[in-house]
């Protein structure tokens, strides 16, 4: 056309077009959970691991914001049972202190005495070696994917 703009120069040794888009960084692989004592648990303190989504979805029930306090195994995870006492590990100090507070801590032990099938109680307390036990979930029980979420959302295990 008679009217064009001339092109805006560019400099020397580089073109008017734009550098081709640079590949995403790969994520690093996430690291299997695995707790700091894997290797040292009683039958019930296994039992109760096999059943963290059900206790987490439990708790979701009883109290969304006792819920989050235990929503990721690299943050909060059962450390012991010694009788009818769960000791509850948390990465974290605060977190410690608000599974404590009385809301949250009945939340805790309802969810947990559900699941465990009997009267329990809970106590908290700091783990700060969940820091190094990995980022991804512990392994899921049998049944599959839709197993699972339907756990999630509250649905119970019938055996038979």
């Amino acid at each position: 056309p008679p009217h064009a703009r001339p092109a805006a120069p560019t400099p020397a040794g580089t073109s008017a077009a734009s550098p081709p888009p640079r590949a995403p960084e790969p994520e690093a692989p996430r690291q299997p959970f695995a707790p700091p004592d894997s290797d040292e648990v009683s039958p019930d303190l296994a039992r109760l691991r096999a059943a963290w989504a059900e206790v987490q979805a439990a708790t979701r029930k009883e109290s969304v914001p006792a819920a989050a306090l235990v929503s990721s195994a690299s943050t909060a995870y059962p450390r012991a049972i010694e009788g009818d006492t769960v000791i509850l590990g948390f990465q974290f100090s605060a977190h410690v202190e608000r599974a404590q507070a009385p809301d949250k801590l009945k939340a805790l032990t309802a969810a947990i005495s559900k699941v465990m099938g009997r009267a329990m109680t809970v106590t908290a307390v700091h783990w700060p070696e969940l820091a190094g036990a990995g980022s991804s979930p512990p392994p899921k029980s049998d049944g599959g994917h839709l197993v699972e979420e339907a756990l999630k959302q509250g649905a119970r295990r019938i055996d038979g």
